[in-house]
């Protein structure tokens, strides 16, 4: 069974994945990254470090919860 974080991650890396592949100039990493950076990024939104992007608002919301810093951050926390 997957962890809130583990499914949060997937879903963001399924949505960084879309907007990589649809605007490759728009991103200063190539796809070979994404899994990497979508790591980083959810580590960073743990903490309330980052800024939200189209596609973790998107993945909050493929997930069921608020697409919110404190939405996320909730949901990373939750022990499933």
């Amino acid at each position: 069974m997957m962890t809130n974080a583990e499914k949060f991650i997937a879903a963001y890396q399924a949505r960084l994945e879309a907007a990589v592949q649809a605007d490759p100039e728009g991103y200063s990493y190539p796809m070979a990254e994404v899994p990497a950076v979508a790591a980083r990024m959810v580590a960073a939104m743990g903490r309330g470090g980052a800024n939200l992007s189209a596609a973790a608002k998107a993945a909050a919301r493929d997930c069921g919860i608020k697409p919110t810093i404190s939405g996320i951050r909730a949901y990373l926390e939750e022990a499933q």
